[in-house]
């Protein structure tokens, strides 16, 4: 993926990367200077899903750090779990990469494209747990994709004071077939207009197949 208004290249990260399993350490770790050397400047490392723990998270931002790449978080959010459920978890997460280093302003990313059947209403879950969260000083974004933003989210304006990370793979299929656009023709590919944000993301996640010398 990469930073719109820049260009930088970054990757999102969790415990796949290393054939890992919840909850289980995978024993690995990714080759962080190849990483460098390979012109990324940032990483988005998951602290994990519901209210378990990504088990390579303080592993994968102790290195990323050692290395200086910017580092960034998110978490796989849950409507069935409450927001103050949620924040907590997350929370004990933020703390535990604060020890490996990562410094107290650095954005977390709530992740929004939980596919679970919600009877609630999803726009007021997720205002709830943002209040939560910059009650306790945490700077935001939010990551979800176009489509999941406009079916499950109705489109909602309301968050637009937050960066956007989105999720829109063009070279590939729905199950993941395709291949990596090169720069050139990401630059022929119109990004999808969601919410308050229209065409103005932060972040672009333009495939989940990319490879990256290191990981």
């Amino acid at each position: 993926m990469t930073w719109v208004e820049t260009g930088l290249w970054g990757a999102d990260i969790s415990y796949y990367q290393v054939g890992g399993q919840p909850g289980v350490d995978a024993g690995k770790d990714i080759d962080w200077r190849t990483v460098k050397e390979a012109d990324v400047k940032f990483v988005i490392i998951r602290t994990g899903d519901r209210t378990w723990h990504d088990p390579m998270m303080e592993r994968f931002v102790a290195g990323a750090l050692r290395q200086e790449l910017e580092v960034n978080t998110y978490h796989y959010l849950r409507f069935n779990l409450t927001p103050s459920r949620q924040v907590e978890t997350v929370l004990r997460r933020l703390e535990r990469a604060r020890a490996e280093g990562l410094d107290r302003a650095a954005r977390f990313w709530p992740d929004v494209e939980d596919p679970e059947p919600y009877n609630g209403d999803r726009v007021l879950w997720l205002e709830q747990f943002l209040a939560q969260m910059e009650a306790n000083d945490i700077t935001l974004g939010i990551y979800s994709g176009p489509g999941y933003w406009r079916s499950q989210m109705g489109n909602t304006t309301k968050f637009k004071q937050y960066p956007f990370w989105g999720a829109q793979y063009p070279f590939q299929d729905a199950w993941g077939n395709g291949r990596v656009p090169s720069l050139a023709e990401l630059a022929q590919v119109q990004r999808y207009s969601v919410g308050g944000w229209g065409k103005d993301w932060s972040i672009w996640q333009y495939s989940s197949i990319g490879q990256v010398p290191g990981i």
